[in-house]
């Protein structure tokens, strides 16, 4: 029996196998793994931000023109990468250039702050840094990205220990 809690954040398009995490929050829109049990959470919105003073701080735009200015992005096979390109093949806008590309979440942020681009991230992981007036945010007319969060675990797994089942009611109740 597990006393501990193992737990993991992983991108959307990586799922380890054979599960080494007890469970998992993963942000993805399609599953075909079976073998997992999914409960949804929440939906986060995603925004973009710029630097706070920024020509486009606050403002409302078009898409088009956000991404003329250069764009900190995640690594390649990121979703939230995917998502920004896709957006941009349905809003027929040529894909931003790439100022900075990061592998992390909270690097790219910072760099944000920095002064260094534009980014799109979960409004989870900004609203303190709006909240605190570290970066702005651009609202892009016809935009409104909402990605949703699962709580995964095996299903193979018969029986939780006491801490993941009161980790699980505690999540739960909060979502």
């Amino acid at each position: 029996m597990i006393t501990g809690i193992f737990f993991n954040f992983i991108r959307a398009n990586y799922v380890p196998a054979p599960y080494k995490a007890d469970i998992a929050f993963v942000v993805n829109e399609d599953w075909n793994q079976s073998d997992l049990n999914l409960h949804h959470l929440v939906d986060i919105d995603f925004w973009f931000i710029v630097p706070i003073g920024h020509k486009y701080d606050g403002k409302e735009i078009l898409l088009s023109d956000l991404v003329q200015e250069p764009f900190l992005l995640r690594e390649e096979g990121s979703s939230t990468r995917e998502i920004l390109f896709s957006l941009c093949r349905v809003h027929g806008v040529t894909p931003p250039r790439v100022g900075l590309q990061f592998h992390g979440l909270n690097e790219s942020i910072r760099s944000v702050i920095a002064g260094y681009g534009v980014m799109l991230a979960p409004s989870l992981a900004i609203q303190e840094h709006l909240n605190r007036k570290e970066v702005g945010r651009v609202k892009v007319k016809g935009v409104d990205i909402k990605r949703p969060v699962y709580l995964c675990s095996r299903k193979e797994d018969k029986e939780l220990s006491p801490n993941i089942k009161n980790f699980l009611d505690l999540v739960k109740k909060y979502y």
